[in-house]
């Protein structure tokens, strides 16, 4: 749970956690409605609890102000939300507390959904994807507020002009907008997709077979048929092949990882040829998934071997018999 302040007739400390039990999402710090968030977010007490937690909510009822740190590790705030402009404006809003929910509601959940996982590792997709869509929410809602903003029209101007198209009427104009906020984070999520994956391929290599290759046992592969040729030649046996401790390929038929040209291991080979030392950068997208492609065309040749020995004899029988002269 979150520290917060103790109330005013409580004894003095009664707000704070028990020694090591520091609260793992920060501390809260609540002020009276009629105080500013902003100038409580630059107090001392917030600097205090800055300084042991990291994180602090402080928030006046109408006012959320996240106080993290920037890259420099000094204290910033990282995100803010506003239910009122001011103390008088939020208590005319709670007259009529269904439209007040109904109109900031759905805001207020999402921001403190996202304060909540602030500290949490981002390195799955589907975390990042949920982040993102929480965003593309609150920046629909946004625009929704403020429906005149010239900066917009001149968006949608040179967007009409360039593309040869016409956003019209209320219908038009919705989807402009919507299309503008779909475009802008399904942007950023491919960014961060593809900056995932050169994080992950350039990670330090994990000891192992081969130099810089791990190869550890897979998932039985199950017996079957494949088009027009028997599978057994690939066996039951796969091998997970690790190129470093986040990118690995799963499941390689061991006949295919051992597979020979000219007496050298082809996968093998190749990924030794594309080490980090050699290279002088880590492995791209693409070429990483040239080795995907790779594995595929050796088990195809594995499979297709009783079929292309049978048609080079074939082609050897029916050939015809040059004069031993």
């Amino acid at each position: 749970m979150p520290a917060c302040s103790p109330p005013v007739n409580s004894p003095k400390g009664a707000g704070e956690p028990l020694p090591g039990q520091l609260p793992e999402r920060g501390a809260v710090e609540i002020k009276s409605v009629a105080e500013d968030g902003w100038l409580t977010a630059g107090g001392a007490q917030v600097s205090k609890y800055w300084e042991k937690y990291r994180l602090v909510l402080v928030t006046n009822y109408r006012d959320f102000l996240l106080v993290g740190e920037d890259r420099a590790g000094r204290p910033t705030v990282l995100e803010s939300l506003r239910l009122a402009e001011s103390a008088e404006d939020f208590r005319a809003r709670l007259a009529q507390p269904r439209a007040f929910a109904q109109a900031r509601g759905e805001r207020l959940l999402e921001y403190l959904k996202r304060v909540l996982l602030c500290a949490a590792p981002l390195n799955n997709p589907r975390d990042v994807a949920w982040f993102l869509a929480s965003y593309a929410r609150d920046a629909r809602a946004r625009l929704e507020e403020k429906p005149d903003l010239p900066a917009l029209a001149a968006l949608r101007g040179a967007l009409e002009n360039a593309l040869g198209l016409h956003f019209e009427a209320e219908d038009g104009e919705h989807f402009f907008r919507s299309t503008l906020i779909q475009t802008l984070f399904y942007g950023v999520f491919s960014a961060w997709v593809l900056w995932h994956r050169e994080i992950a391929l350039r990670s330090p290599r994990p000891p192992g077979e081969g130099p810089g290759v791990r190869v550890d046992a897979g998932s039985p592969r199950p017996s079957g048929e494949g088009p027009g040729v028997r599978a057994e030649a690939l066996g039951d046996e796969t091998l997970d092949v690790y190129l470093n401790a986040d990118c690995y390929w799963k499941n390689v038929p061991r006949p295919v990882w051992e597979f020979t040209l000219g007496g050298y291991q082809v996968l093998k080979k190749w990924l030794s040829y594309r080490e980090l030392e050699l290279l002088g950068r880590p492995l791209c997208a693409d070429e990483a998934l040239e080795f995907t492609w790779m594995v595929r065309r050796i088990a195809a040749l594995i499979l297709l071997r009783p079929l292309l020995d049978e048609n080079y004899r074939r082609c050897v029988d029916e050939c015809a018999k040059w004069p031993q002269d």
